[in-house]
């Protein structure tokens, strides 16, 4: 437990060094849940339960409704299983600050990219069909 909230650490303090004015431990859970949910998607894609859950063709509302409340409910066990103080007080090396900033920051970006090929591949594999 202590690596994870280390590696959370670096990544909070990356953010803090970027924007020293912001909202780094908000911001980290929000990368967090960010990554999180684009993950689960990912893999519902992948095993093609995504479309049989019919919240892509159901009103905007509900899949918007779902996602936020999902969103919220990983938002506030981020705010226990990371807590502020652990973060804060984990001494950090600055080498590991800068990598495991940019880590994660390029996990997050990978996943996005990963994420619209998922959805373009599954979308034309249900237009065939």
């Amino acid at each position: 437990m202590y690596k994870i909230l280390y590696f959370f650490a670096a990544v909070y303090q990356s953010i803090k060094s970027r924007r020293p004015d912001g909202t780094p431990y908000f911001n980290l859970r929000l990368g967090i849940t960010g990554t999180l949910l684009l993950n689960l998607v990912a893999v519902l894609l992948i095993i093609k339960v995504w479309f049989h859950i019919n919240l892509m063709t159901s009103s905007g509302d509900v899949f918007l409704v779902y996602f936020l409340s999902l969103s919220t409910l990983i938002m506030c066990l981020l705010w226990f299983i990371i807590p502020i103080d652990e973060i804060r007080d984990i001494e950090v090396a600055p080498k590991d600050i800068k990598w495991m900033g940019l880590f994660f920051i390029s996990y997050y970006m990978l996943s996005i990219a990963f994420m619209a090929v998922l959805l373009i591949l599954s979308r034309a594999d249900t237009l065939h069909h």
